[in-house]
């Protein structure tokens, strides 16, 4: 019998075959099927949610033998924490197809693409095999490169060939630390609940663990290996951008919680101080080289990689309530950058700029575009009531008592200057661009309208799930609650 994992996979990859396959012509047709597609798979995790046991491990489980020599099978399977990122995914995809409603450009190829890159999220946060997690990985590079290089900007195959490098290496990095787990198990499984209960010596997790952390480190961005981020961001056309932020990164924080912790929990504990040292430093380097940046989306390409290094502390901690929040904060970094980016491409497509110093007062001619990035540059500062002062603050928290940290009380001084510095860049670029006097510095300037029918509806979606997870964050923390105690016992 077919489960339910299987079905969510086979709907983006069916639908995302046919739309490839028809005519380019068929503009209605073809978005109307993707936006049935997305919103079906949406109705569907919702009931995954509805029937999902908190605190009951993993489950909806599907296991068939693949490659027996080998150890491989095709095994899927959810817990809190892979059912928090599906359901991002598959809450970001219906409205990436509404903030692409406008896009004529070879469409049958732009929506196929973007289903064929939910169908290997997906895989990722579903796979409970190594083998299977590998290829789902690689998956997701094809259509995300495409996306970049043939809808993006005049540096777009640039940007796209140095995303698709540098993903590509780090992954065959990654693949090399898989292979060293493997081995050293002595099981010659894939499966990670097997390798979950395997004895691996200390000597050899941590090379495997340096291995799988530069993998996974590279999507985060971790420092200095970020800088494939921004370009690909800047070029990237808005709603790839929203795909990109609010999802794709999320398979490097997802990956280091899964493989690096799970499963090689005793490397993690020892290499505390190393990722709290790099989370520091993207925190802070990053949160700097945001104030110099000229180009609106460049500012929120570099704001994305401090949240990640929020997150990255959060979950070094190794203590429940600072991993509790890094995985929040993964969570609410997906709402608030998908928002602002989605933003970012609503004020380009009006003004043809995206340079701070041509623009400001955009609030007096689209208010409803400048009160939703209010809500999208207050969460990204931490403002509270909204859903990351929740996630940071219970990050400090954990950081602060953390027992595996060296200094840890440093650990949270310098994370406080990074978020005090993105205040006062978020607060700069409010200030300029969306009070004062109107002003658009192109021929552009006597056509800038608001917000049309589908930029509101993705708008406000997003800007209600943050006002709601940062007033009520308790269904989430109930989500993912066991899974902290889980990764310390090393158990998936």
């Amino acid at each position: 019998m077919i489960g339910i994992l299987t079905i969510l996979l086979a709907i983006p990859l069916v639908t995302g075959t046919v739309i490839l396959l028809m005519d380019e012509e068929w503009t209605r047709a073809i978005k109307l099927t993707a936006l049935g597609s997305t919103v079906t798979s949406l109705a569907l995790t919702a009931y995954m949610l509805a029937v999902f046991e908190v605190g009951g491990g993993v489950q909806f489980r599907e296991y068939v033998p693949w490659i027996e020599t080998l150890g491989v099978s095709y095994h899927l399977g959810v817990d809190g924490l892979s059912m928090s990122m599906i359901l991002l995914t598959q809450l970001f995809l219906p409205l990436i197809v509404l903030a692409s409603w406008r896009e004529s450009y070879r469409i049958n190829q732009y929506y196929g693409l973007l289903l064929l890159n939910q169908f290997g999220l997906l895989g990722v946060f579903a796979a409970l095999d190594l083998f299977m997690f590998y290829v789902f990985w690689e998956i997701v590079l094809v259509p995300m490169y495409f996306l970049i290089a043939i809808w993006g900007g005049a540096r777009s195959k640039y940007a796209a060939i140095k995303f698709f490098l540098y993903s590509f290496f780090s992954s065959l990095v990654m693949l090399l630390g898989f292979f060293v787990i493997y081995f050293a198990s002595e099981m010659y499984t894939f499966d990670m609940l097997e390798l979950a209960k395997a004895t691996i010596p200390l000597g050899v997790q941590i090379p495997a663990f340096l291995a799988i952390f530069f993998g996974v480190g590279v999507k985060m961005p971790i420092v200095p290996f970020h800088t494939w981020l921004p370009d690909a961001h800047v070029e990237a056309p808005s709603p790839v951008s929203m795909l990109l932020a609010a999802v794709l990164l999320k398979l490097g924080t997802y990956g280091f919680v899964r493989l690096n912790q799970t499963l090689l929990t005793e490397a993690a504990v020892e290499l505390a101080w190393l990722t709290g040292l790099v989370a520091i430093v993207m925190i802070v380097y990053c949160s700097l080289v945001a104030m110099a940046q000229e180009d609106l989306k460049s500012v929120i390409a570099y704001a994305s990689i401090p949240s990640m290094g929020i997150f990255l502390l959060g979950v070094s901690t190794m203590n429940e309530i600072g991993m509790k929040g890094g995985i929040f904060q993964m969570f609410n970094h997906g709402l608030y950058s998908g928002l602002l980016f989605f933003l970012v491409g609503v004020i380009y497509g009006r003004t043809h700029t995206r340079m701070i110093a041509d623009m400001s007062g955009l609030m007096h001619r689209i208010p409803v575009v400048a009160t939703m990035w209010f809500v999208g540059a207050f969460a990204a500062l931490g403002l509270p009531g909204l859903a990351p002062f929740v996630s940071e603050i219970t990050t400090l928290i954990g950081t602060w008592s953390s027992t595996v940290l060296p200094m840890p009380k440093a650990f949270v001084v310098l994370a406080l200057f990074g978020i005090v510095v993105t205040a006062g860049y978020m607060l700069w670029v409010i200030q300029r661009v969306i009070l004062g006097d109107y002003r658009v510095e192109t021929e552009y300037h006597d056509s800038v309208v608001d917000a049309h029918w589908n930029e509101i509806v993705v708008g406000a979606i997003l800007v209600i799930a943050l006002v709601v997870f940062g007033v009520y964050p308790a269904p989430f923390f109930e989500l993912v609650g066991e899974i902290p105690g889980r990764v310390l016992a090393g158990v998936i």
